[in-house]
C-alpha cells in the first residue's frame, strides 16, 4: 500500500512538473500593476455575472437553496441594498435567468431561458418594480449565451452556433448576424468541434466589440439602429492558424471576455494553455484564473496593459469612477474585488 501510495504521488508531481506553463503576452506602450480594494460582502452569493446598471451594481446569483437570483448595490458605496427574483417553475420565477450587460437602455432586463420571456424592470434605491414583460419569438429555440441591447427595440445575443444576432423585439424577427471564419474548421478538417471557435461580445450602444476564445483576434464592428450591421470592420488579427491542437485543452486560451466602454475596448487576456484552468483531475499543475486586461481604442490601436494582483473572473467597468470591479472564482464570495485605474 505504501509503495502504491508513492507512485500516486510521483505521478502528481511529474504531470504537475509537465503542466508547468508560461504565458504568452504581447507588447503595449503601458504596463500597470493594479492593486485591489477589497469590499466585504456579507450576504450568501455565487455569482455568475454582474452589471451596471444607472447607480446600481447588480450581481446574478447561481441557483442556491432559499436564495434569490439578483443582489442589488450601490455602485457608488458598493453597499447592499436589497435582493430579489426567485428560482422556480411559475411565471414570476426563473430557471434559467441571464442578464443583459447593456448600461444605457431604459430598464433592466432579464432573460429567461426556459419562457424565453424578457422581464424589465425599474430599478431603485428599495426595489426592483416589473414595468414589462417581453416574449422573445425567436426562431431557433437555442440557448442564448449573452444578451445587450442596442435600443429599447433590437437587442443582441451569442448563439450557440457562434454567431453574434441582431434581434427587433417590435417585429420578433431576426435583422443581421455576425459570424468569423477563423481557419480553424479548414486546418483541423474531421477533428474540428464548433467550441473552438468560440467567442464573446459586449457593446456600447450600437458600437460591438468581439474577442475569440482561441484565436489571437479581437474586432470592431457597428450596427446601425435597426440592427444591421456594418460590412467594414476593424480587426486585430494574427495569422490564421496553423499548428492548433484537435485536442481543445491543449490550445492557447486567449481572449476570456471583452468588455466596451465610451473610450475604449478591455480585452480580459489568458495566454496559457486552455487545460490549465480546468480542476484536478484534468490539471495536475495550478490553475491560472491571473488574467491580464489588454486596453484598445475603438481603432483597437494596444493602450495599456493591466496586471492584477488576485485571480478574477468576468469584470465590470465603472467607467465614470474608472474602476474595475470583479472577484475571485477560486474562493467563496467574501469581498468583491476593486482595481481603480487610470488610462
Amino acid at each position: 500500500m505504501r509503495n502504491l501510495y508513492l507512485f500516486i504521488i510521483g505521478l502528481v508531481l511529474l504531470f504537475s512538473c509537465n503542466n508547468s506553463e508560461t504565458r504568452e503576452t504581447k507588447e503595449f506602450p503601458r504596463h500597470i500593476t493594479l492593486t485591489a480594494q477589497k469590499q466585504q460582502i456579507d450576504q450568501v452569493i455565487k455569482p455568475v455575472n454582474m452589471t451596471i446598471y444607472d447607480d446600481f451594481l447588480i450581481i446574478q446569483n447561481d441557483r442556491i437553496p432559499d436564495s434569490h437570483c439578483f443582489y442589488v448595490y450601490s455602485i457608488e458605496t458598493l453597499d447592499f441594498l436589497y435582493s430579489f427574483g426567485s428560482f422556480g417553475e411559475s411565471e414570476d420565477e426563473y430557471l434559467a435567468p441571464r442578464i443583459s450587460r447593456s448600461v444605457d437602455n431604459e430598464h433592466f432586463a432579464v432573460f429567461d431561458q426556459r419562457t424565453r420571456n424578457i422581464n424589465l424592470y425599474n430599478i431603485t434605491n428599495e426595489s426592483a418594480e416589473l414595468v414589462e414583460r417581453k416574449n422573445m419569438n425567436e426562431p431557433t429555440k437555442f440557448p442564448l449565451q449573452e444578451l445587450s441591447f442596442v435600443n429599447d427595440s433590437v437587442l443582441l445575443y451569442l448563439s450557440v452556433d457562434n454567431k453574434v444576432v441582431s434581434y427587433n423585439l417590435n417585429q420578433e424577427s431576426i435583422v443581421d448576424t455576425i459570424q468569423f471564419d477563423t481557419g480553424i474548421e479548414s486546418y483541423l478538417g474531421g477533428e474540428y468541434s464548433q467550441s473552438m471557435d468560440f467567442f464573446h461580445f459586449a457593446n456600447y450602444g450600437n458600437r460591438i466589440v468581439t474577442g475569440h476564445n482561441f484565436i489571437n483576434r479581437i474586432t470592431a464592428n457597428q450596427s446601425d439602429d435597426r440592427g444591421l450591421f456594418q460590412t467594414n470592420v476593424v480587426s486585430m488579427t494574427k495569422e490564421r492558424p496553423n499548428n492548433f491542437n484537435s485536442s481543445l485543452y491543449d490550445n492557447i486560451y486567449q481572449y476570456v471576455y471583452v468588455y466596451a466602454s465610451a473610450e475604449n475596448v478591455f480585452a480580459q487576456y489568458s495566454g496559457y494553455k486552455f487545460k490549465t484552468l480546468q480542476p484536478f483531475p484534468m490539471n495536475m499543475g495550478k490553475r491560472h484564473f491571473d488574467f491580464l486586461m489588454e486596453v484598445y481604442d475603438w481603432d483597437l490601436k494596444p493602450k495599456v496593459l493591466l496586471e492584477f494582483d488576485n485571480n478574477i473572473m468576468t469584470c465590470v467597468i465603472d467607467e465614470e469612477r474608472k474602476r474595475i470591479i470583479t472577484w475571485d472564482p477560486l474562493e467563496d464570495l467574501n469581498y468583491l474585488l476593486v482595481y481603480d485605474y487610470d488610462i
